[in-house]
């Protein structure tokens, strides 16, 4: 079970099984000079995340508000931003790695990149928390299955041999694992973000093989891999692995749909008594009245 502090985290992730496609840019700004855009009202003491850009060149984000709107960050060079916000948020760099980085109220990060265009993101109090925040960077620089690389794949393999793009996707959450238990080992993390990045990496997975396999082959698949598919409903539904971490709730949502839809139900109807039957406390409100 996450605890309180995932679990708020949580309302900002982006199921990230649609694999974080490239966003258009627009002329949205959430620095306090143009704090409107962002609801906020200036005359509130609000908490606030701040982000220092040490360097000289703009640097692009994106996040999810509690709204599930997506808002954009152009940091600026040599400038600072407020984030204004009382829940954590789940920053991700709109560049080829597509790096994320998790960051709570009342922080203040100092952001810089490498020669590869890759944001450093960092507390400069040299603990774990500057250890989470560099485990994304660090790993997507390392594994051998990036963000591109799994986006031409998915292209590639979805319709013409499914079977070999759910080993890619297997191989993807194995070496992804792997590299956690390496890096944890050298920069420790706490706890709570360990869970949160083993969330992440199991919803990542279930959901690719749902959306890019099952989904996107609809009527084309095997019997039996069909069948496997559906039998993930114990882990996801029925037993799921992390009930109250919306991450999973949307990986839920998704599952339902594939199923039903798969059976050629009415949608919305199955998917209402399934949550009602089978899910409880947050899980079953956020899906229910989300």
């Amino acid at each position: 079970m996450i605890n309180f502090r995932i679990c708020g985290l949580s309302m900002l992730i982006v199921l990230c099984y649609t694999l974080r496609y490239f966003h258009s840019t627009c002329n949205y700004d959430i620095s306090v000079k143009n704090a409107s855009n962002n609801y906020i009202d200036t005359n509130k003491i609000m908490d606030s995340i701040v982000l220092v850009n040490e360097t000289k060149k703009e640097i692009h984000f994106f996040y999810y508000d509690k709204f599930d709107e997506r808002s954009l960050i152009f940091l600026k060079p040599l400038s600072t931003i407020k984030i204004y916000t009382d829940y954590p948020i789940f920053l991700i760099q709109t560049n080829q790695y597509q790096n994320f980085y998790i960051l709570y109220s009342n922080e203040r990060i100092y952001v810089s990149i490498n020669d590869i265009g890759n944001a450093i993101l960092k507390t400069k109090k040299y603990g774990l928390r500057d250890n989470e925040l560099g485990f994304s960077r660090s790993m997507n620089e390392s594994v051998e299955l990036t963000f591109l690389k799994i986006a031409k794949y998915a292209v590639k393999y979805s319709k013409k041999n499914y079977l070999k793009l759910d080993s890619i996707f297997q191989k993807e959450y194995n070496d992804d694992l792997f590299f956690l238990a390496k890096y944890k080992q050298k920069k420790p993390v706490s706890g709570e973000y360990e869970n949160l990045i083993r969330a992440y990496l199991i919803s990542h997975l279930y959901g690719e093989k749902i959306y890019f396999i099952g989904m996107q082959n609809k009527g084309s698949i095997s019997s039996a891999y069909r069948k496997y598919l559906l039998s993930l409903e114990d882990k996801i539904i029925i037993n799921p692995l992390y009930g109250d971490d919306i991450w999973f709730n949307k990986l839920q949502y998704t599952f339902l749909k594939y199923k039903y839809q798969d059976f050629g139900a009415n949608s919305l109807d199955s998917i209402y008594a399934s949550v009602k039957k089978y899910l409880v406390g947050k899980a079953r409100d956020r899906l229910l009245f989300g």
